[in-house]
């Protein structure tokens, strides 16, 4: 034995071996600590694409609890009237059908519902069939319906680029819808013509002071007339009671 390891050959052989024996243990040991890492890494990854795969965007999840949340606002009811409606403390009967109507008017037109049922109850305290006559010589003091109309109103050449209905004409002033659409034209012709911002009290105070007297209201007062404070005063009476 001792002369087999005396040869030089041998020894170089085993030398050989033992460097190949170190080199693939230390291979093995490198191995093995990198495959845990590596393994830990792949199950992180393949965790995540998992779970986004699985999960909704959380923004999407909030607007859907959102759309499901809304509140949904109910329909007013029609049938109920608006306003109490009261005239020198006194109840007044005001249809609801004719409330609603002038709210209808009011916003497509945008004037003031509350000063036009003021001067409606000062008018003619919600009367469709309310009729003044101060003079019968002239056509423009035949006064008829909700808002006092006279029936020369319905023939004005000036107001005709403002109607609402090609048969106006024909319209019964005793009838609430057709004074009402009437009163409607007559306030946008008396804005453009005297350029009145109707969505203000003052050019609410305006227009009343027109239709009351027919004069020019451009130069009236912010405090009015005696007129114009009264149907204000009974619009500020109203009482709410369907929003």
């Amino acid at each position: 034995m001792k002369k087999l390891f005396e040869n030089d050959n041998i020894r170089w052989l085993i030398a050989i071996a033992i460097m190949l024996i170190i080199l693939g243990l230390t291979m093995m040991l490198t191995s093995f600590k990198e495959r845990p890492v590596e393994h830990t890494e792949t199950i992180i990854y393949r965790t995540q694409v998992i779970y986004q795969q699985i999960q909704p965007p959380v923004q999407n999840i909030s607007y859907i609890v959102f759309m499901a949340d809304a509140p949904q606002e109910p329909e007013p009811d029609r049938t109920q009237p608006i306003y109490e409606v009261y005239k020198n403390g006194n109840p007044v009967d005001a249809p609801a059908e004719i409330q609603w109507l002038i709210r209808d008017l009011a916003d497509e037109h945008g004037f003031d519902e509350k000063i036009i049922m003021g001067m409606i109850t000062l008018e003619s305290t919600w009367n469709p069939r309310s009729h003044h006559i101060n003079c019968a010589c002239h056509e423009r003091s035949d006064w008829r319906g909700l808002a006092q109309i006279a029936p020369f109103w319905l023939r004005s050449k000036p107001v005709e680029p403002y109607r609402l209905t090609e048969d106006y004409r024909e319209r019964d002033l005793f009838n609430p819808t057709h004074n009402l659409i009437t009163l409607a034209e007559l306030i946008s012709y008396a804005s453009d013509r005297f350029d009145i911002d109707i969505s203000t009290e003052y050019g609410m105070t305006q227009y009343l002071y027109w239709h009351s007297s027919g004069k020019d209201p451009r130069n009236i007062k912010e405090s009015g007339s005696a007129y114009t404070r009264l149907a204000v005063r009974y619009a500020n009476e109203l009482i709410e009671v369907t929003p």
